[in-house]
């Protein structure tokens, strides 16, 4: 039987079980659980999904990465974030994303800039545990 849900993401996400930290404009960090990631966003796993403010910077210290990032969608336990700017330090190299609306990363002239990112993504996460 064929699958009626139709993908709305433009990024495929990599299942992830990390420890992390949403950090508010005022510094406030609520700990949360990366449960995804992709170029493009994740979902969050928080206690309160109600309380986290719509932007905010994700933090995996040990790891180098940080996002600036935006809710896209509230569920029971967790939120689903875009991520507006990336930063990833992973073996001596500082990569950072920023520019054009994710919607636009599919367009000839930011492909490449998408494909790295999402290669340094991978890259990371792959060494996460």
């Amino acid at each position: 039987m064929p699958n009626s849900h139709t993908e709305a993401r433009q990024f495929g996400r990599r299942r992830a079980l990390i420890h992390a930290f949403i950090v508010t404009e005022k510094g406030h960090r609520i700990a949360c659980i990366v449960r995804n990631i992709s170029a493009g966003g994740a979902l969050l796993e928080v206690e309160e999904p109600k309380q986290i403010p719509n932007r905010f910077k994700l933090l995996i210290e040990v790891d180098g990465f940080d996002a600036d990032c935006d809710i896209r969608h509230r569920v029971a336990h967790g939120v689903g974030v875009y991520f507006n700017e990336v930063r990833i330090a992973h073996n001596g190299r500082d990569t950072r994303f920023a520019g054009p609306k994710l919607s636009s990363l599919t367009e000839p002239a930011h492909a490449s800039r998408a494909i790295s990112l999402n290669a340094d993504l991978i890259a990371w996460a792959s060494t996460t545990r």
